[in-house]
């Protein structure tokens, strides 16, 4: 369809708190017909999704190989974790042409763990230039993370 030809996508769904886990995997499952997608731009602000919506997510966008850009914004999604951020990392570790990422996970509940899966997916991306990430107030980070 004509959606296989989106180059740019961008999707706010904040304040949508009726978006749980199934709506979120069911977007993630057709990020990856996307072909030609190269500007991702994702914000959840007031969502319910959790680990399992994050996990999809990951794994959907990891599945998008032409992505240049990524931006994703997570405000105060306490029911995303560790395991959930590290599988998202590696999963755009995945993505050889990503040039720049930005992510913000501002009041989320995510702990060392996650930071460190995240960072080690992140490494594998040799083409990324640019690199923002946002933690503050996420409560579970300590001084050894």
């Amino acid at each position: 369809g004509k959606l296989g030809q989106l180059v740019t996508l961008r999707l706010d769904l904040s304040r949508c708190s009726l978006v749980g886990d199934d709506g979120l995997c069911a977007f993630s499952s057709g990020l990856g017909r996307l072909r030609k997608l190269q500007h991702l731009t994702l914000r959840f602000f007031g969502c319910s999704f959790g680990a399992a919506g994050l996990w999809a997510l990951g794994e959907g966008v990891g599945k998008v190989k032409s992505l240049l850009n990524v931006e994703a914004e997570f405000f105060g999604l306490f029911r995303i974790d560790d395991a959930s951020l590290h599988s998202f990392g590696v999963n755009l570790g995945r993505l050889a042409r990503l040039e720049d990422l930005c992510l913000n996970f501002y009041r989320c509940s995510i702990g060392e763990i996650g930071l460190n899966g995240l960072g080690l997916g992140l490494a594998g991306i040799q083409s990324l230039t640019t690199l923002q990430l946002d933690f503050r107030y996420c409560c579970e980070l300590t001084d050894t993370s």
